[in-house]
């Protein structure tokens, strides 16, 4: 590695394009849209694991429980050197618990270490590498925010095997050095273990290397002990860290608590070579020469012949199918990275065990949720590429087909790799023919992915790839905005294409995909010191916030905001606007919105006035209606906002109205009317449901189980479970048989509270009526705790009473307050219910009146003998004494 050039201003703007550069490299953040639901993984460290920490020196003590950043309690002690302290806090707006780093910044050269840790981290978003969540100053001292990592230091307490660690460990560092990222000060306490062997690299406090802008005034590399003796005259490289790596596989020999393998003890002696030339070149050649242990290319179930599609595949893992499809998804990634090539699965399976994206249960694989998504994006896991040898041009094609995928298309490639057409014909049989390159859809070319994808070309072909990619892919594309970053960071046009791609992905219901894109805008904003671009993001990134429609991201907006360089007086105006939405209480929101003035953007005034019209749903139907009107004769002044919007608020008020034909009708005209496949999904949904509860069960079923299906194709898990529900509840209704599902309980929950609360309450209702008592109380008490977790009192309120009449013992006094509460209770559909599942416990004569007084300020006669919920008004109207032609029984 040469060495770096004085720190002026242009090799500062080298060193921020660099980084940007590298960032997309990885693909670190996924194309298409994520899930934020994750799976509890044995063996791999989580953000909630609590670390093994020390006892908190008597001169900190005063400091636990004090909040930094407006943000961060600290919670607890974890240790100190002369870079600060380091502490356990909880995050005040996620209530997660996570480290935070605390460092005086008194100095200018403070100052600009943490600058550079906060940049490495931010770049090194990658498996192995701690994960940094926020950065910030507080008074006169630096945070920076990571997940709280469990584990002890290298080589870890239990260590089941060394070999497996130790090859984890180089694949990390081969990702990183490929990013161009040098960790500079490996040893034992910047590398936790957690019990299961997986390691995580920490503290990039003085990480180096061509990503990385130049450090400025004298540098210092290294601990004693365990730095490389290069390092005494320059600057680290990836063969120093593989010294420090060496090293600490001698130090673990020596102390002789762990038996250090042969295959370790010679891979240990060509790393402390004292001429770096001598030791390996890469992480990757380390690691061929340790080869893979045997452990990990193991993989049971591999089905024996030709692997002829991804469903031969799928008998590899486990998971969620329902909604989830964890297990076809991955078996769909595998073979979408492979082509179904043996050696290829092989390969790659070690490569995400290795990197924590998947781990084993029994004789199965597990793939993370939040893993299938980087994987199907085309995120590079392996380290080094071990290709065989093929013809220049084959190599060159290589690389073009592994920068476009996933969106490799024959004519794209074709189109931007130069060849004539004989010639890229012959380059691909090649490929083809050696594994390297397969059809992973009929039009679409698989190619393995690896961290550096084009060794042999400069990065000035390579940004130039990016260019010619990214001309040809739609402007508003996520595809092409990661291109035109790889191909030009710098380019000051650059948070305009952002911005508009963003809106274009909310639009469209992208919201992820906006999300991920505002993300990388900002960063890019952060590392060039741009405080105009930083505020010509932050309102895209409030919509985001705000079409996501959780307290959560709102959250998160408000305090991106409240961090911004400039605060300009629209971002002031979009504070306004996040604090009223996040405000708790009637008077409190209310009092909030009313000083948040009209916005000139259509796009953030349609949520100013969605805000105002929450607000007067609230205060009753009469209040909803004056106020719809009111956004009516602004969207008709107002240009560009969407009819379909309108239709949206107009049908859900006409549903609360009960007037569902109405209802049904205007979420069909939205449908109809809008322009992305999200959308339209979105409002046929709402159509089903108001058919649904319209008693129109036959035409709910049908048009359910035909939205669960397209949403299934689209993989829009939200979309399609609540599809499901409405399906089965609308068999349900219409006294078909079925049979009850806990399977897509479990996977709801793994979505929401309210749709874990939904299909629970069916799924119990099934049960119930086929005589499965203890699934049905079972199910009965996880709905009601996901509806209250939901907010929906009501709904928690009939399950409980079906889980006492199914035997749960009433806890104190609820017995009585559910029965006091039923006949007032707002929807008369919940209390007659509650009345008839808990007619036993209460006196005939008194609950037979209370009923008929529901019944009769609730449904139609005619709808009396078709099930609700639970029961039908005919039956719960028989449960208390009450037949429905009003006599007594």
């Amino acid at each position: 590695m040469s060495e770096a050039p004085p720190s002026t201003e242009s090799a500062r703007r080298a060193g921020v394009a660099s980084a940007i550069w590298a960032r997309v490299i990885t693909r670190s953040i996924a194309f298409g849209s994520t899930l934020s639901a994750t799976t509890a993984i044995p063996g791999v460290s989580a953000s909630a694991a609590v670390p093994r920490r020390a006892e908190c020196p008597p001169d900190l003590l005063g400091h636990l429980g004090e909040r930094i950043g407006e943000r961060y309690d600290l919670a607890g002690y974890i240790n100190r050197g002369g870079f600060g302290e380091v502490w356990q806090a909880i995050d005040c707006i996620t209530g997660e618990r996570v480290a935070i780093k605390l460092m005086l910044a008194d100095t200018e050269s403070t100052r600009a270490l943490v600058s550079d840790e906060v940049t490495a981290l931010r770049w090194a978003e990658l498996p192995g590498i701690v994960r940094l969540r926020d950065d910030g100053i507080d008074g006169n001292r630096a945070f920076i925010v990571s997940d709280l990592i469990s584990g002890d230091a290298f080589p870890g307490a239990t260590v089941p095997d060394l070999s497996g660690t130790t090859a984890r460990l180089l694949e990390i560092l081969g990702r990183l050095h490929s990013i161009g990222v040098v960790h500079g000060d490996l040893k034992p306490s910047n590398i936790l273990v957690d019990d299961h062997g997986h390691p995580t690299v920490l503290d990039l406090g003085i990480a180096r290397g061509r990503a990385l802008r130049p450090a400025p005034g004298p540098a210092r590399f290294g601990t004693p002990g365990y730095s490389a003796p290069e390092l005494d005259d320059g600057p680290p490289s990836p063969r120093s860290d593989l010294y420090s790596v060496g090293f600490m596989l001698q130090e673990v020999a020596r102390r002789g608590r762990v038996r250090v393998a042969a295959p370790l003890r010679r891979l240990a002696r060509w790393l402390t070579q004292r001429d770096p030339s001598r030791r390996p070149a890469s992480a990757g050649h380390a690691l061929a020469l340790l080869g893979a242990p045997s452990r990990l290319d193991e993989v049971p179930g591999l089905p024996e012949g030709e692997i002829a599609g991804p469903g031969d595949l799928e008998v590899l893992f486990l998971g969620i199918e329902p909604f989830l499809h964890q297990r076809s998804r991955a078996a769909f990634a595998l073979w979408q990275r492979t082509g179904g090539h043996r050696v290829a699965v092989v390969r790659e399976l070690t490569a995400w065990l290795r990197a924590g994206l998947a781990y084993r249960e029994g004789e199965g694989l597990v793939v993370r949720l939040v893993a299938l998504s980087r994987l199907l994006s085309g995120y590079p896991v392996a380290v080094g590429s071990a290709d065989p040898p093929v013809s220049s041009r084959a190599r060159d094609l290589l690389v073009w087909i592994r920068l476009a995928v996933p969106h490799a298309r024959p004519g794209l490639v074709a189109a931007v790799c130069g060849l004539a057409p004989s010639e890229y014909a012959e380059a691909l049989a090649e490929l083809r023919d050696n594994g390297l390159v397969w059809w992973a859809e009929p039009d679409l070319l698989g190619a393995r992915l690896v961290s550096e994808p084009a060794p042999h070309w400069s990065a000035g072909a390579l940004r130039a790839a990016h260019a010619s990619l990214a001309r040809r892919l739609p402007p508003t594309s996520a595809a092409r905005i990661y291109h035109r970053v790889a191909a030009s960071p710098e380019d000051a046009g650059l948070t305009g294409q952002i911005v508009a791609a963003g809106r274009a992905a909310l639009d469209d219901g992208r919201v992820d995909e906006a999300e991920a894109m505002i993300r990388l805008g900002l960063d890019l904003a952060r590392l060039r010191e741009d405080p105009d671009a930083e505020a010509a993001l932050l309102p895209t990134s409030a919509l985001a916030a705000l079409a996501s429609e959780t307290r959560d991201a709102c959250s998160r907006a408000r305090y991106l905001i409240g961090r911004a360089q400039r605060m300009t007086p629209l971002l002031h105006q979009l504070d306004q606007l996040l604090a009223a939405v996040l405000a708790r209480g009637l008077t409190p929101a209310q009092d909030a919105v009313d000083v948040v003035a009209p916005f000139a953007d259509p796009a953030l005034e349609r949520w100013r006035q969605v805000a105002r019209l929450r607000l007067a749903r609230a205060r009753g139907v009469e209040a909803e209606a004056t106020a719809l009107a009111g956004l009516e004769r602004w969207m008709a002044a107002a240009p560009g906002v969407r009819r379909p919007d309108y239709l949206g608020w107009l049908g859900q008020l006409r549903y609360r109205q009960g007037r569902y034909a109405e209802a049904a009708a205007c979420f069909a005209d939205a449908a109809r009317l809008r322009s992305s496949r999200t959308g339209r999904l979105g409002a046929a949904v709402n159509e089903a449901s108001v058919l649904l509860e319209g008693f129109d069960l036959e035409a709910a079923r049908a048009r359910a189980g035909a939205l669960a299906r397209e949403a299934h194709a689209l993989h829009h898990p939200r979309i399609e479970a609540t599809a499901v529900y409405i399906e089965r509840t609308a068999r349900y209704r219409q006294a078909r048989r079925l049979r009850p599902r806990p399977a897509l309980v479990e996977a709801a929950a793994a979505l929401t509270p309210a749709l874990e609360a939904m299909l629970a309450t069916i799924e119990a209702a099934i049960a119930w009526r086929r005589g499965e008592v203890v699934l049905a109380r079972t199910l009965a008490r996880r709905g009601a705790d996901a509806y209250i977790d939901a907010k929906r009192p009501d709904v928690a309120a009939l399950l409980r009473a079906l889980a006492i009449h199914l035997g749960d013992v009433p806890r104190g006094g609820e017995l009585s307050a559910l029965i006091e509460d039923a006949p007032r209770m707002a929807q008369a559909d919940f209390g007659l219910q509650i009345l008839g599942l808990l007619a036993v416990y209460a006196p005939p004569q008194r609950l037979a009146v209370e009923a008929r007084a529901l019944a009769s300020r609730g449904r139609s006669p005619a709808q009396w003998s078709v099930r609700l919920d639970l029961m039908s008004y005919d039956e719960a109207l028989r449960a208390c004494g009450a037949s429905p032609d009003g006599s007594e029984e």
